[in-house]
């Protein structure tokens, strides 16, 4: 089959024939149809993860079954959960599965969507509603299921609440409908236009270059319940803090290795700020993203297409900021 492979951190991805894999017992094999590239296949393929290679990257992946010997039937449409779990450490037992020390994650620990097949544990293959397109499904793994964790099981987003976003880009421009469907009113920091453009699309009512995030306290009177961070940069994460009111919450899904995020003490302490990390999703968000495209309250904000012989383009497009949404890779 053909795949991307990265066969060396900082240097293009090898587009070659390799063996297709052969599912183990407990897995699947699935013709990959879309795959989306993420911000975290730029840390993947420069060594943040310290991955073992070769390494064939992509964790955002749907397509058809092909084999199966389980609960799957061949033919089936399906989106492939990222995260593979012990199901006995105590953060499993108590259902924050992504804290667990044990897993395995696909595109990160072991070969993922960039190529004409991949193998995945079966309980991690979720049927696609029928209106959901492949790209969408794909997408939806991570652009749509983590801010849809960040902010209803972490941010306990409630309707009549106040959001921003900061950053809006593949996973704000997400977030940004999802608090909108949670029946809150939404505002987003971003220091591109385009970005703050397809905000407005998207439902923000207000939108604002960092510098000018003090017009979002005023807009929510006194500050937003909820500051949700996915740009990773220390900049989103101070202008996220300059609009939170007191006793809110500022929840962070994003992440630069090295980036440091903090809060005057004082302020943290007497207005009872909340700051909370968020990483990546439960395979119930996973779901229920899949569900919110379904329903028509999420769109999959796709930029481009690509075929796996311009799988280097578009991460290459990435890493230039050259990307409004995901751009997915059709092998």
């Amino acid at each position: 089959m053909k795949a991307a492979v990265l066969e060396r951190f900082s240097e293009p991805l090898a587009v070659r024939e390799v063996p297709a894999p052969r599912p183990a017992e407990g897995e699947a094999l699935v013709r990959v149809r879309a795959t989306g590239i993420c911000g975290t296949d730029l840390k993947i393929t420069s060594g943040s993860f310290g991955s073992a290679l070769p390494l064939i990257p992509g964790h955002e992946v749907a397509g058809d079954v092909v084999e199966a010997d389980g609960s799957s039937s061949v033919g089936e449409r399906v989106a492939c959960y990222i995260y593979e779990t012990c199901g006995r450490c105590r953060w499993c037992r108590s259902g924050r599965t992504t804290l667990c020390p044990g897993r395995v994650r696909l595109g990160f620990e072991r070969d993922g969507g960039l190529a004409e097949y991949v193998a995945v544990r079966e309980e991690n293959l979720l049927r696609l509603p029928a209106p959901v397109s492949y790209a969408g499904a794909a997408i939806a793994m991570d652009a749509i299921a983590v801010p849809w964790m960040a902010l209803h099981r972490r941010a306990r987003i409630e309707a009549g609440q106040s959001v921003v976003v900061a950053g809006a880009g593949g996973l704000g421009m997400h977030a940004i409908q999802i608090a909108r469907a949670a029946g809150c009113s939404v505002a987003a920091v971003d220091p591109l236009p385009a970005h703050l453009a397809r905000a407005r699309e998207l439902g923000a009512e207000l939108t604002v270059p960092p510098e000018e995030a003090d017009r979002i306290a005023a807009w929510a009177d006194d500050g937003v319940d909820v500051a949700l961070e996915t740009s990773g940069a220390r900049g989103g994460f101070d202008a996220a803090a300059r609009c939170v009111r007191r006793g809110g919450r500022i929840v962070c899904c994003g992440y630069h290795p090295g980036v440091e995020y903090g809060l005057d003490s004082r302020r943290l302490v007497l207005e009872e700020i909340e700051i909370l990390g968020s990483v990546n999703a439960s395979i119930d968000a996973a779901r229920a993203a899949l569900d919110a495209i379904a329903d028509a309250s999420v769109e999959p904000q796709i930029a481009d297409r690509e075929s796996l012989d311009g799988a280097n383009s578009a991460l290459a497009r990435l890493a230039a900021g050259d990307v409004l949404g995901r751009v997915v890779v059709e092998a």
